[in-house]
């Protein structure tokens, strides 16, 4: 394989690998599962536990100093401003306050993907009830078409809710074509991006969406609990879907009588954030951007690129890929099915490599802090499996 550039931004690589002591046991590469603790993050969390543990409830005020700088990092990593970004537990719990905020009308319709993730869906489905139906764009051979997507969409569709990469294949969907159609029908534009805010780039004043959710513990590299919801210009005057004192100005007021909600997403928001995900959030998020954002993007894109171009010369070897080989049409996740996978999930554990046995495929999903030679070493352990049991 040819060589490539192992500096990561202004960082040699190995000074950006001693941030991870996952790297001392192997190869991590199901970096999009859950991304593992770096030592700037663990020495965060470490210095909020013992404020916490040494002054009680002083490290509150920490998580809110915490939650506000990781809500800047966020919004300049999709480029938005931080009024608009919410502090959630998760990605699904963001879906669900996207679809109070739009609350369809009886008799309109909203436009998932067969490739969504679950909580990219369940929020609507509770809708049918109410007599909104829920319409599914069929995926081709692990891609969801914007075409299919297109067909879906009519003058009573209310929202369009993507899983912008799937987990299960790594497709990506191209955001400004939908971006385009939604506003073309008047129709709300709802992003899950767990699988690609930190991994791929970002730009939501090129391409505006309604709603943008993702969790902090995949390529933002917090920690479980911990999440964002971008919450457009047009939705910030939206009662608080879920009411409660992290929706108010004044959360000591002690008026019962009438809600008087932030003018800024923060009225998303309900009751008490995690804090120590707001610090980690906050200690993932400045370590990227110390790196680069763009250099973060690019190392994993190198990396995802030399996975591909090796696995494709295995096609009459049976490896199949499902991930698509359009670098615009793909993100940090690499998905293959091969004969007798688990064998290959097991070689690969035993030898220090950690991948996904996902949904039926093998899954790889490297991070910037990952080197050409783990690439090119689980290469070569899934080159020899699969000439082993070809025919």
């Amino acid at each position: 394989m040819d060589q490539v550039d192992e500096r990561c931004g202004p960082y040699s690589l190995a000074e950006v690998r001693s941030w991870f002591p996952v790297t001392r046991r192997g190869a991590y590469l199901f970096n999009g599962n859950i991304a593992p603790c770096a030592e700037p993050v663990r020495h965060a969390i470490e210095k909020a536990l013992l404020t916490w543990s040494e002054y009680g409830d002083a490290y509150h005020g920490d998580g809110k100093q915490a939650a506000q700088q990781a809500r800047t990092l966020f919004g300049e990593l999709i480029g938005v401003q931080p009024h608009t970004i919410a502090s959630i537990p998760n990605t699904t719990t963001g879906i669900h306050l996207a679809s109070r905020a739009v609350n369809p009308p009886p008799g309109s319709n909203v436009v998932v993907h067969e490739l969504s993730e679950q909580g990219s869906v369940f929020p609507w489905l509770q809708l049918r009830e109410r007599g909104v139906e829920v319409r599914v764009a069929r995926a081709v051979a692990g891609d969801v078409p914007y075409e299919s997507i297109q067909a879906e969409v009519d003058e009573r569709t209310a929202a369009i809710s993507i899983t912008h990469v799937s987990m299960g294949t790594g497709c990506r969907l191209d955001l400004s074509r939908l971006s385009a159609l939604a506003r073309d029908h008047g129709a709300a534009l709802i992003v899950d991006a767990a699988q690609s805010a930190g991994a791929v780039p970002i730009d939501l004043r090129a391409t505006p969406v309604d709603f943008l959710a993702a969790p902090t513990f995949k390529w933002l590299f917090g920690q479980t609990g911990g999440g964002f919801l971008h919450v457009s210009e047009r939705w910030l005057e939206t009662p608080p879907p879920i009411p409660g004192h992290s929706s108010v100005v004044d959360s000591h007021d002690v008026n019962l009588e009438t809600i008087n909600p932030y003018a800024d997403a923060r009225r998303f928001e309900s009751g008490m954030t995690d804090a120590l995900a707001n610090v980690a959030a906050a200690a993932g998020l400045a370590m990227l951007k110390r790196v680069g954002y763009s250099q973060v993007h690019a190392r994993i894109a190198t990396h995802v690129t030399r996975l591909m171009d090796g696995l494709s010369t295995l096609d009459n070897a049976g490896v199949v890929l499902w991930t698509p080989t359009d670098p615009e049409h793909r993100a940090g996740i690499v998905a293959l099915d091969i004969a007798h996978h688990k064998d290959l999930h097991q070689s690969l554990t035993r030898e220090g490599f950690h991948v996904g046995d996902w949904q039926g495929h093998i899954r790889i999903d490297p991070a910037f802090y990952n080197s050409a030679e783990e690439i090119d070493s689980v290469l070569a352990i899934i080159t020899a499996h699969a000439r082993e049991h070809a025919g």
